[in-house]
């Protein structure tokens, strides 16, 4: 079955990129969730409760696939009659705080007075809250990647990376789709506490979230009425989330007080719809991002990793972007009612990723290369007539 889900994912990507420049539409149907939903419920006939060694069945591990690293289980940890059991929550999730002396220090999910500020998180500066998605981890290659590029900044934050892998194990999407809102419930506790003790300020929170990691961002802080300071939300993750636009099953712009989402993978596993205050569709949204065609990857010897290709480049144009907060100039300028581009002169309306603002509202399109460094100068942005369509 998950094979079959694999290769599905595989046609799909190699099918959208053949199409890519005769069909302007990004897709809106859910297809890989339903694929997803249909293996869970077959799996629920075929496999039973857990017997045997229960350690080992339910043992993760990790290991490197498409140049980046997953981590893999027998079974998933959640509420199915197969799953492993999913007892005390709050013990399978963690913190990192990242520093600048290249060390990681793991915390513990507790709520204890003073705590936070024995372990050097200060609650006067901008906390920096990574949320991994689906398959990763807190020490993995995006939140490494967005960690070390604030830590390259002269200004300090607190820089923290939420670990929810036990519940985020391959191949077990469905299962780690519902714990979204196991996680959320922890991370709310969590934060609530130590605003609380003023040791973390809810207004002075940043959470970045990747794909699953953004609706976990989003119930979170729905937990907290909204009180989080910011949500970028980096390719949302769109299977099993489309619900027919409801905002309350999903991230929306009500979550915090700025929310601002970058789409690179629409339709696929991200979203293809605007549902932050700023929405960026870099070239398109498209679910071939420039670097992640079948061809350029098949010479790279590359190829498997055209499945997530698009999607990862939602956390390496944020990383770049904290590294260099104006390499990613968007703008309004070219976009239709109908969704079509038109041709006309770049005008900077905003900048993507770290330097989006409150007062940056609305959609916003620009392009990239197909290699790092990803940005393009103003310049060099130019629109064709008709060559993307986006989803408004």
């Amino acid at each position: 079955m998950f094979m079959g889900v694999f290769l599905f994912g595989l046609l799909f990507k190699i099918g959208s990129a053949q199409i890519l420049h005769r069909e302007l539409d990004i897709p809106q149907d859910d297809a890989i969730g339903s694929l997803t939903k249909l293996g869970s419920t077959l799996l629920g006939h075929f496999l039973g409760p857990i017997q045997g060694d229960y350690n080992e069945i339910c043992r993760i591990v990790t290991i490197g696939i498409a140049g980046s690293e997953i981590k893999v289980g027998f079974r998933p940890h959640s509420t199915c009659t197969y799953c492993c059991k999913l007892v005390s929550p709050h013990r399978r999730i963690g913190l990192y705080l990242h520093r600048r002396n290249n060390t990681v220090l793991k915390l513990d999910m507790v709520r204890k007075r003073g705590y936070l500020k024995a372990n050097g998180v200060n609650s006067t500066i901008t906390t920096v809250l990574y949320i991994h998605g689906f398959t990763e981890y807190a020490t993995g290659v995006s939140a490494r990647i967005v960690c070390d590029a604030y830590l390259s900044r002269k200004i300090d934050y607190n820089v923290l990376a939420l670990d929810w892998s036990p519940l985020a194990v391959f191949p077990w999407y469905s299962a780690a789709a519902n714990n979204t809102r196991v996680v959320s419930r922890v991370l709310a506790k969590f934060l609530k506490f130590y605003d609380a003790t003023g040791e973390l300020k809810l207004e002075n929170v940043h959470a970045l979230g990747f794909s699953l990691g953004s609706h976990i961002a989003a119930f979170a802080s729905r937990k907290l009425k909204g009180r989080m300071g910011r949500i970028t939300a980096l390719d949302p993750a769109f299977p099993e989330f489309p619900l027919d636009n409801d905002p309350s099953q999903m991230l929306s712009k009500r979550d915090a007080s700025y929310v601002d989402v970058i789409h690179t993978d629409g339709g696929g596993y991200g979203f293809p719809w605007s549902i932050g205050h700023s929405d960026f569709y870099p070239n398109g949204g498209r679910l071939i991002q420039p670097g992640c065609e079948p061809s350029q990857l098949a010479e790279e010897g590359n190829i498997l990793s055209i499945l997530l290709c698009g999607h990862f480049h939602a956390w390496r144009f944020y990383a770049e972007s904290v590294r260099n907060p104006t390499a990613f100039p968007a703008t309004k300028c070219g976009i239709l009612k109908n969704g079509r581009l038109r041709s006309c002169a770049f005008t900077i309306h905003g900048y993507m990723g770290f330097a989006a603002n409150k007062s940056v509202v609305g959609n916003f399109y620009l392009s990239t290369r197909n290699k790092y460094p990803y940005s393009k100068s103003t310049e060099s942005q130019m629109f064709e007539k008709g060559t993307v369509r986006l989803i408004l």
